[in-house]
């Protein structure tokens, strides 16, 4: 219809709207997605006139896939980790009422349709999942969200040989907390012997609440870590070796540490490498001397405090932040003062 009230001339839409039967009530439903409907007495169904429906051929363009705003509305549900060749299940979570149709895009490979995707990757390292969703609501005018989730593949050699480093880690740590545990014992023994005095600077276990931070006049320096990794390398090993310095001057001083991430993988994944780097980090500074009850707590930020932007302004990546990113910190207490 024109805007004079007078009609254009019609045109044919061709199938499967128009047929040689029957096909009339063409309805378009704006509150289901411009959801078409119609009647037709075509053959293949199931009575004299029957309905029939079609949504937009929708196209999937997988674009902005990592914005952090999407997540308010979808999530990419499934593992963080998976050996190579494994089938994992990915499911589309919906955190908004309105999506109606979701596609995937696996290891490059695009685009299947379903809330839900079975997978196997079949390349090991780093593989982007990506899932593109569209529906509508009345909050948000633009209804194509994209997200996307990083997913670690691993050889089952790969497999074996992690696991095997990380029990040993746990088994060097189990070793030194039982040393130092032995040694807090005597030296409690000795503080309670009224024949015996205590030696100056002998650290002593307290809780969190016995202390205060030192804000000024003493700082321990931040070290920082390759991608994906939790060993110290030998930049922070040099940056330790200035803080144990500082940490032998000042025998009176407690520290905690807390281990971060760039944004990179998912942030279940992010919040255990980021345990492993602080936990890597009091292993070292243990076996260098710095007895076990000067740290009086080791905390996993993962990715939620980063120091720096992951990414630029134009949702380019920024290799300078995530590297920022990618540290412990420590923080610095002495006992308060009893009045």
């Amino acid at each position: 219809k024109q805007a004079d009230g007078s009609w254009s001339k019609p045109v044919n839409l061709g199938e499967p709207f128009n047929s040689s039967a029957d096909d009339i009530y063409f309805r378009m439903n704006e509150k289901d997605n411009d959801r078409i409907f119609f009647s037709s007495s075509r053959p293949g169904g199931y009575g004299n006139m029957d309905i029939y429906t079609f949504e937009e051929n929708v196209e999937p363009i997988f674009g902005n896939c990592t914005a952090e705003e999407n997540k308010k509305y979808i999530e990419i549900m499934g593992a963080d980790t998976m050996e190579l060749n494994d089938q994992a299940r990915f499911v589309a979570n919906a955190k908004e009422k309105g999506f109606t149709r979701f596609f995937w895009k696996a290891g490059g490979i695009e685009a299947v349709e379903a809330p839900a995707l079975k997978h196997s990757f079949a390349k090991t390292g780093w593989n982007t999942l990506e899932l593109e969703a569209y529906g509508k609501h009345k909050e948000i005018d633009d209804y194509r969200f994209c997200v996307s989730k990083k997913v670690f593949v691993y050889s089952k050699r790969e497999r074996d040989s992690l696991l095997a480093a990380r029990k040993k880690i746990e088994e060097e740590m189990l070793a030194l907390d039982k040393k130092n545990n032995e040694n807090n014992t005597v030296n409690n023994n000795a503080s309670n012997n009224k024949n015996t005095k205590t030696k100056p600077g002998l650290p002593v276990r307290v809780e969190m609440e016995e202390l205060e931070k030192v804000d000024v006049g003493l700082t321990l320096s931040t070290i920082y870590f390759d991608f994906d990794k939790q060993d110290i390398n030998a930049d922070a090993a040099a940056q330790l070796q200035a803080n144990l310095k500082l940490l032998r001057e000042n025998t009176d001083v407690y520290i905690t540490i807390s281990g971060h991430t760039d944004s990179k993988g998912s942030s279940a994944y992010n919040k255990r490498l980021a345990e492993r780097r602080a936990k890597a980090t009091r292993a070292f500074l243990i076996s260098n001397g710095v007895d076990a009850s000067r740290i009086v707590a080791v905390a996993s930020e993962g990715e939620e405090r980063p120091a720096a932007a992951n990414e630029l302004n134009d949702g380019s990546d920024s290799p300078e932040g995530r590297a920022k990113n990618r540290r412990v910190e420590f923080a610095v207490y002495r006992k308060k003062a009893t009045s």
